[in-house]
């Protein structure tokens, strides 16, 4: 069976996305401490192939660099985002914060997005949870409020931590599948009265089988039903972009 890459590398298609990204990794020095996390190697290799929309939930939410960095506390109420020093609590501004960005973001067609590991506010797993002082490590179960908050909102949308795209091979995987919605969207864009996109998507289908058997399947079902071409174009998207987020979560697939 094919790989999600080795379809789109087939194709011959050029892997442009549109990939939202936390500023940090591209070198901004937003970070608490005025640094960043940006690494000249990894970002040449999505050099061209990319446009980046650059977030920094921390930044944004009009924290300033330098500023007191946060962690995550758990008490009786549950886990909370607060200040390291002050115990300042930041969590309901992160999630008020979170909803909006996600909507601005939903409205700017993103592909995918890349977030910084370790993060409170952007990490997707494994972050340390302190206790009600500050003073412990509870667990290590603890997820970023931005990137929970994003996950809230736009629960299709393509993530991943930028550790987890070091390697070459989940990096080419992870952009191939974040080119493969663009290669649905724009050819949906692009469709004319003389060429429906029920005759495009017809064809990507059928060549899906050669990934996903039953995945192609269900979206020829779809092509072949439906009579309304913007109900086909949305209920397309849709079913492609839940398949690629399912996929992208499960390790034994895609690679």
């Amino acid at each position: 069976m094919l790989s999600f890459r080795a379809f789109v590398l087939g194709d011959g298609m050029s892997h442009i996305a549109r990939l939202g990204i936390s500023s940090c990794l591209l070198g901004e020095r937003v970070r608490w401490n005025g640094g960043h996390k940006g690494d000249e190697g990894w970002l040449a290799a999505w050099a061209g192939r990319v446009e980046w929309v650059s977030v920094c939930p921390e930044r944004e939410l009009g924290l300033g660099v330098p500023r007191e960095p946060i962690h995550l506390r758990r008490g009786e109420g549950g886990v909370r985002l607060v200040g390291v020093r002050s115990g300042r609590e930041l969590g309901p501004a992160m999630a008020s914060f979170a909803a909006h960005r996600a909507r601005e973001l939903a409205a700017l067609d993103l592909d995918g997005f890349v977030l910084k590991s370790r993060s409170p506010s952007c990490g997707l797993a494994g972050l340390p949870v302190h206790d009600e002082r500050g003073e412990l490590v509870l667990s290590e179960d603890g997820i970023g409020r931005f990137a929970a908050g994003l996950q809230a909102e736009l629960p299709d949308l393509l993530l991943a931590e930028e550790r987890e795209l070091l390697a070459v091979d989940r990096r080419e995987t992870f952009l191939a599948r974040a080119a493969l919605l663009r290669r649905a969207k724009r050819m949906l864009a692009s469709a004319s009265s003389s060429e429906p996109p029920r005759r495009f998507l017809a064809i990507e289908a059928a060549r899906l089988r050669a990934i996903d058997p039953l995945l192609g399947a269900e979206l020829l079902a779809l092509v072949d039903r439906a009579l309304d071409a913007d109900a086909l174009a949305r209920s397309y998207l849709a079913r492609l972009q839940r398949a690629l987020v399912a996929s992208a979560r499960d390790p034994s697939t895609g690679a």
